[in-house]
């Protein structure tokens, strides 16, 4: 889930916490009952809004209610109060693990792109359904294989190998496609709209080559 804020003005602000707890689990909705919390740096403004920040939030189970919260705090460790509670819904079904994981580096050039859920799929809404673009937003050639549960028996993701080594020190954004013609779960639950991430290779693996040194 991606939360979106406006960016506190302090001088010396330090940075936020994000955290989120489960509706009607038995707790009050309150941070003392939060079963996840992340703290994070001072973030950059969102490109092309105004003044605005955001954070994700991971792990969230499919289809189930939450509640999350942030609060910021200073270089000396001075909290504010968690904002008012907000509540929302994951997706009806969404991806468990991506690999390159989002805006992460990649040192393997040659590096595979996977992504898994964690219930069964229908095999024919994800043979196809993997894009690799790069920077100028041109599709990477490659070929897609699916991914089973350990019994070999069960579609559970898919993956993308490109044809040649990804180039060194660039990014790169996947693409699972969703919606009534993408990833769909063997109970019949969909994923409403493309999932998205991004990612960065690292530096060209190889041979280290030490040249003489040359005196004059």
């Amino acid at each position: 889930m991606l939360v979106k804020w406006t960016q506190n003005t302090e001088l010396d602000l330090g940075g936020y916490d994000i955290g989120f707890g489960i509706v009607n689990d038995g707790n009050a909705d309150d941070p003392a009952h939060f079963v996840y919390t992340r703290t994070m740096g001072p973030k950059e403004i969102v490109t092309g809004t105004s003044n605005l920040v955001d954070g994700k939030l991971w792990g969230l189970d499919d289809n189930v209610e939450m509640y999350y919260s942030i609060r910021a705090h200073d270089n000396n460790n001075n909290y504010s109060e968690w904002a008012a509670m907000q509540t929302g819904k994951p997706w009806p079904l969404a991806p468990k693990t991506w690999t390159p994981t989002p805006n992460s580096d990649s040192n393997t050039l040659g590096t595979t792109v996977d992504i898994a859920f964690g219930v069964p799929l229908v095999a024919t809404s994800v043979q196809s359904g993997i894009t690799v673009l790069d920077a100028n937003g041109q599709p990477v050639a490659g070929t897609i294989s699916l991914l089973t549960n350990l019994d070999g028996d069960k579609v559970i993701g898919a993956s993308f190998k490109p044809t040649s080594a990804l180039a060194a020190l660039s990014s790169f954004s996947a693409k699972l496609k969703g919606g009534a013609n993408g990833v769909t779960a063997e109970d019949g639950r969909q994923m409403p709209a493309d999932y998205a991430w991004t990612f960065k290779t690292g530096k060209q693996e190889g041979k280290v080559v030490f040249l003489p040194l040359i005196r004059k």
